[in-house]
């Protein structure tokens, strides 16, 4: 194989690549999801209450995993708590009560706050001098997936978006 192109296909940078993919199919698209179940101060509520969770949770997983039984069994159990609540949040939503979403909302939100930088980790474990390069594939991604994300939202809904979102955050 020719040297660039290992260069192109190591694995730190399909992980971005896939995890950020993924991501794009729900992040950008909760807010309208949830908006057809909240008013928008609730929305705002409920949104800016899982950013702070998140803000919390990060650095609490972090020290567990430090202190604990290291990275990866903590970032295993977060992503799969992660993706069922996304599947669950989906559910709730269209069966819940405001309530009951804001509750599956916040625990997504604890459970998705470890993803991004055990990831990173990671990857800096692996390649510690290309982490920029690594990352730069997260962002070709996004940028590759969202007119898809968007086009298939506004023509089939959120759920397609999640099922497929799972599928590519088990490939990354």
């Amino acid at each position: 194989m020719h040297p660039a192109l290992k260069q192109v296909l190591k694995p730190e940078k399909g992980v971005y690549f896939f995890h950020y993919a993924a991501q794009c199919l729900v992040w950008p698209f909760l807010p309208l999801f949830l908006r057809r179940f909240a008013d928008d101060s609730q929305l705002g509520l409920i949104l800016g209450a899982c950013r702070l969770m998140s803000v919390a949770m990060a650095p609490a997983f972090s020290w567990a995993a430090d202190a604990r039984v290291g990275r990866g069994p903590i970032f295993a159990g977060a992503w799969v708590c992660w993706q069922l609540l996304t599947i669950g949040l989906l559910l709730v939503a269209k069966n819940g009560t405001l309530a009951a979403v804001a509750c599956v909302a916040l625990a997504r939100a604890v459970f998705e706050a470890p993803i991004a930088p055990f990831i990173d980790a990671g990857v800096l474990a692996r390649a510690p001098g290309n982490f920029g390069g690594c990352r730069l594939f997260g962002s070709i991604s996004w940028g590759l997936m969202a007119p898809f994300a968007g086009a298939a939202y506004g023509a089939t809904g959120f759920a397609p978006n999640v099922a497929l979102s799972v599928g590519l955050s088990l490939v990354a």
